[in-house]
């Protein structure tokens, strides 16, 4: 039998060459695992990744480097590309921990990376992306894309000045951004619609409680509309609120709140709201989501 002589190459082979001025060349990852998120345990995720690496799991097409220099890219909603080349505690500390929460595969030698190095490397990379690379041009509000909301464009552009500054600062989430219909009745929306929990296959509680039940919105005679709240089933995680009523833009701020600070049911249930007051209402329709309203 004919002895196999088996090598293992890197995936450009060890790239490299010098074009007007630019290094081009490969970049192998080492110590690299891919992080997959189990279905309904985006939080658990959240807060094991912040334990094991000491930053918060990245918005999706967003990355982090800690200060052992782990690098992390969020390539989709489910997934994520974690590797150190350096820092020996990774496999033996790092990777252990974030087994506790993610699916982990070993991906060192299937991924690669291209390094660019040069004065040029920011002109070559404009003719190849969208995107205007210069670090003196920022770009907040409508031309950043949906939502194109004034209060986005406002939280954007202080997040720019502080990243100018220098200051760390949290990269908000679309998925926490209230929208708001002035009409008559009002309209306020926050995170995942039914239909939207429904298609990610997110096993959800529903809760809707209406004005008519409230005794201060009667009393206003402004007893039209109601507040249907979303909830993960297994964790009682709140996944949105939607809101129709008198001056429901005013309500929408608590649940604003609570997505971005990952409440639970537990969390509004135990929240004294004052009464006589609309904003009773949030509170019982997160009661009636686990089948506890008190007034319907």
């Amino acid at each position: 039998m004919a002895k196999l002589d088996l090598k293992i190459k890197k995936p450009l082979d060890g790239y490299s060459k010098v074009i007007n001025k630019i290094k081009i060349a490969e970049y192998q990852f080492d110590n690299l695992v891919s992080l997959a998120i189990p279905l309904k345990t985006e939080r658990k995720c959240k807060l094991n990744f912040k334990k094991s690496l000491g930053e918060p799991m990245p918005n999706i097409e967003k990355s982090i480097i800690n200060k052992s220099g782990i690098l992390g890219f969020r390539i989709g909603l489910d997934l994520l590309l974690v590797c150190n080349p350096s820092h020996s505690s990774f496999v033996k500390k790092t990777v252990p921990s974030l087994k506790q929460a993610f699916y982990i595969t070993d991906q060192t030698g299937g991924w690669c990376g291209v390094r660019v190095d040069g004065d040029r490397v920011i002109e070559m990379l404009e003719r190849i992306c969208p995107l205007n690379l210069s670090q003196r041009i920022f770009a907040i509000g409508d031309v950043t894309g949906a939502p194109w909301l004034a209060h986005k464009a406002s939280h954007e552009g202080i997040s720019c000045v502080e990243f100018i500054a220098g200051n760390k600062n949290d990269e908000p989430s679309k998925t926490v951004i209230p929208s708001c219909v002035f009409s008559n009745p009002q309209v306020a929306s926050i995170g995942l619609t039914e239909k939207q929990a429904n298609k990610k296959k997110i096993k959800v509680k529903i809760g809707k409680f209406p004005l008519s039940a409230n005794g201060k919105a009667l009393a206003l005679s402004e007893s039209e509309g109601f507040i249907k709240t979303i909830f993960e089933a297994d964790t009682g995680q709140i996944l949105g609120a939607h809101l129709i009523g008198a001056e429901v833009t005013e309500l929408i701020n608590t649940f604003s709140l609570a997505i971005k600070l990952e409440a639970t049911e537990l969390d509004i249930f135990s929240t004294i709201f004052p009464h006589p007051t609309v904003s009773e209402s949030i509170h019982e329709s997160a009661l009636d989501a686990f089948d506890k309203a008190i007034h319907i």
